[in-house]
């Protein structure tokens, strides 16, 4: 759809209906095809309810005469339901006060007090007003003073319990609170059938484990608390083995195995391999219980190895000796040094001697031996080097690698020195071994409540229900449509939303009817004309009674509505609408008390289309203008629908629009080719149009002429300026005419006339002769 999207867990929120579209109050539901859908109030038209209405209807208030509500109720919500055409503006007002207490603010056309104390009883006045008129209801607020102080619930419980496998595990919630909270358990967020502050698990395995939380709740308010349950197993573990024994033949001998782990472990006894007993053993001479085996009657051909073997559901442990069984005493019960018995005498292993291998040899063994780095040790027919710190090997000759065993974690690098090592961790985890995760959520931005989940080198915010965005910044609470029969849903920071109930509910989320009963009443237009080929035509059937009335739209002269009509909310919807879509269609609103019933007519008009046709343009191809001259280039152009026209001079767009380009002064930057280019949807054409400019050479067409002038006679002559050797009060120019007064004999000479423009110029003279009235001779 192309629309912006948030994804938070499994939420997708479409931000079309989050930014608001729909004005005047309508509903926004989500279209995958249009992006979304106004469902408008009473009234009001257009995609986003942005058209006004076409019936005008003054308010009429519903509000309850009194309202009674206990002292210390955290919040007290009281409707003021106004309907009209338009929607009524709503105000609240205290009687008995200047303005609203402290505690109480207006939303919407709710009056919400928060903590309710005595001081908030009184009179309070809502008022509707719209262009039409105005309706006043006062409702009165009693408050109930508490009898016993309540107290909302305490818990104090442990954050985890571990209990073996398989044995009973109990819970408690130690919980304080006035009056008496009442307790509840859930497991993985489902409610367990069982209350009390302790709950018990009577056997704990895998699928009992996780998360418990014991919810508390009284008139005050509630509190709960999450325990972690966790199974505890151990792996078996003999702890006393038992011991190689030398038996006499015909005697009995008792032989003990013990072992740790849980569950408890079951003990099996194997002899020569096989069972309990071997196939050269008979059964009656081997006796298990449990953890002891009686061996008797034996002889000596019953020598061999007894294995003893701890295992329960989560691994084994194992322990073997050998069983000798002697057929008369010998000089030595044992050979001790590890001697060996050979026949009837002990032979004795280096640094022992003896018949019994009971004397220990005095030799130094450590002479002429190099413990490198440690010291030498004199043992009984051997000696051993005790390395110092950091070194090993028979001799310590080798220098221990402390970073073979690989102590830092987490891939993080290991530096080896002489007993002793360091570790440089990677971004995200710190420790000696690099073993500790850093908890990021130290200094988390999580908000609203929201759990901090620590993760390498970062976190990331589990949002309570309500909220997104990576630190769950965003309220989308009202996403949810938790507002029912047809209440309006607007977020709120601090109650997570408010519904904006319909006339007739009440409650948090709308969900009580009231208890007042209105009939249905139809605001339908008689006729609603349309043009053949419109591809959305909408009709709304605005339906106002208590309960909600349900609307259904139906052909009054087809069976069924037109295959492109359907009916979404109260809206019947046609596209494409054709010719065949013409006809009455009938609203009905229903609810428990009445029904109302209105008809439309839709009238469908035929579409004329006039064929389009492609620009022609008419147009000089040169024009001709003076310098510094206005120029007016006009292109003549037809096509239908009006072509749109351009103009470009020298690849620049110098006009976007009109058939006549003006050129205010035309030099040599405004002249070359012009392009007209005229455009619509059937297509394009242009026309190029040159621009010269033109200019003349200066030229005399009206020259002084020669002048025989009288002594003290004035002469008006022709001309440009005045000379240098004349002065300048005898000659008076205007443009091109020069007067010459008050002359004498001595003024005769030759007068010039130049004509000159920034293109050239042009010259003529003259003789002037002036003389006195009476020459001689």
């Amino acid at each position: 759809m192309g629309l912006n999207t948030y994804l938070n867990s499994n939420i997708v929120l479409d931000l079309v209906c989050h930014s608001h579209p729909c004005l005047n109050g309508g509903i926004c539901t989500d279209d995958q095809d249009s992006g979304h859908t106004c469902h408008c109030p009473l009234g009001f038209t257009g995609h986003n309810c942005e058209k006004d209405p076409f019936v005008l209807i003054k308010p009429n208030i519903s509000l309850s005469e009194t309202k009674t509500v206990s002292e210390g109720n955290s919040v007290l919500t009281i409707p003021c339901y106004a309907e009209g055409i338009p929607v009524p503006a709503i105000t609240w007002a205290s009687l008995e006060n200047p303005s609203l207490p402290r505690n109480a603010r207006q939303l919407a056309h709710f009056l919400v007090f928060k903590n309710v104390s005595t001081i908030d009883g009184g009179h309070y006045m809502c008022t509707a007003k719209n262009k039409v008129g105005t309706d006043i209801k006062v409702v009165q607020v009693i408050v109930r003073a508490k009898t016993d102080k309540q107290i909302a619930p305490v818990i104090h419980a442990p954050s985890s319990v571990q209990v073996k496998y398989y044995l009973e595990g109990r819970l408690t919630c130690n919980i304080t609170g006035v009056p008496t909270p009442i307790v509840i358990w859930k497991h993985n967020n489902n409610v367990i059938p069982s209350s009390g502050n302790t709950l018990v698990i009577h056997s704990v395995t895998n699928a009992t484990t996780g998360t418990y939380t014991c919810v508390a709740t009284n008139g005050a308010g509630s509190s709960q608390a999450n325990i972690m349950l966790e199974a505890k197993y151990d792996v078996p573990s003999i702890i006393t083995p038992p011991l190689t024994s030398i038996i006499m033949a015909g005697h009995s001998h008792n032989f003990t195995c013990k072992a740790t782990g849980h569950p408890t472990p079951n003990i099996t006894w194997t002899y020569k391999m096989y069972i309990k007993h071997t196939a050269d053993m008979p059964s009656h001479q081997l006796h298990s219980h449990g953890s002891v085996l009686t061996l008797f009657s034996s002889n000596t051909q019953e020598s061999g190895q007894l294995t003893c073997t701890a295992q329960n559901e989560f691994g084994e442990d194992h322990a073997s000796i050998s069983v000798i069984i002697r057929s008369h005493a010998y000089p030595c019960a044992v050979c001790n040094g590890n001697g060996m018995l050979y026949h009837d005498s002990c032979l004795c292993s280096a640094g022992y001697g003896g018949s019994c291998c009971d004397t220990v040899l005095a030799i130094d063994y450590c002479r002429g031996k190099n413990c490198h780095h440690g010291t030498c040790s004199d043992g009984i027919g051997s000696y051993s080097c005790n390395c110092y710190a950091g070194y090993t090997g028979n001799h310590c000759e080798q220098e221990t690698n402390e970073c073979a065993s690989n102590p830092c974690q987490h891939t993080s690098v290991c530096h080896d020195y002489v007993n002793r090592y360091s570790c440089t961790c990677k971004s995200g985890y710190t420790g000696i071994n690099c073993d500790l995760d850093i908890d990021d959520c130290k200094s988390n931005r999580c908000l609203h409540q929201a759990r901090c989940i620590d993760q390498l080198n970062g976190y990331t915010c589990s949002c309570t229900t309500g909220y997104t965005g990576k630190y769950c910044e965003i309220n989308i609470e009202c996403h949810r449509h938790p507002c029912q029969n047809g209440g309006i849903c607007t977020d709120d920071q601090e109650s997570g939303h408010t519904c904006h109930c319909p006339l007739g509910f009440t409650g948090y989320n709308c969900e009580n009817e009231s208890s007042i009963m209105i009939p249905p009443s139809v605001y339908l237009t008689d006729t609603k004309t349309v043009l053949e080929g419109s591809s959305v035509l909408t009709l709304p059937c605005y339906a106002e009674g208590v309960p909600t009335p349900n609307v259904t739209w139906e052909s009054l002269d087809k069976p069924s509505l037109p295959r492109n009509a359907r009916q979404l909310g109260h809206f019947l919807v046609f596209e494409n609408v054709s010719s065949l879509d013409g006809g009455h269609y009938v609203c009905t609103a229903k609810n428990g008390v009445g029904t109302d019933i209105k008809v439309v007519q839709v009238i469908v008009k035929g579409r004329y289309e006039r064929p389009h046709i492609a620009p022609l343009i008419h147009a000089p191809s040169t024009i001709k203008v003076k310098y510094y001259t206005e120029a007016r280039i006009t292109c003549s152009v037809t096509g239908f629908p009006t072509p749109n026209v351009t103009w470009i001079h020298n690849n620049i767009l110098v006009q976007s629009s009109g058939n006549t380009l003006i050129i205010r002064s035309v030099t040599n930057a405004t002249t070359g080719t012009y392009k007209c280019i005229a455009t619509n949807d059937a297509g394009t054409s242009q026309a190029n149009i040159q621009v010269k400019v033109t200019y003349d050479v200066p030229k005399i067409v009206s020259p002084p002429l020669t002048s025989l002038v009288m002594l003290d006679n004035l002469i008006t002559l022709r001309f440009t300026k005045h000379t240098t050797d004349m002065p300048s009060h005898q000659l008076h120019q205007h443009d091109s005419v020069l007067t010459l007064f008050t002359i004498n004999t001595q003024d005769s000479g030759l007068l010039t006339c130049s004509a000159k423009n920034e293109f050239g110029e042009d010259h003529i003279s003259v003789a002037v002769i002036v003389r006195s009235p009476n020459p001689v001779g």
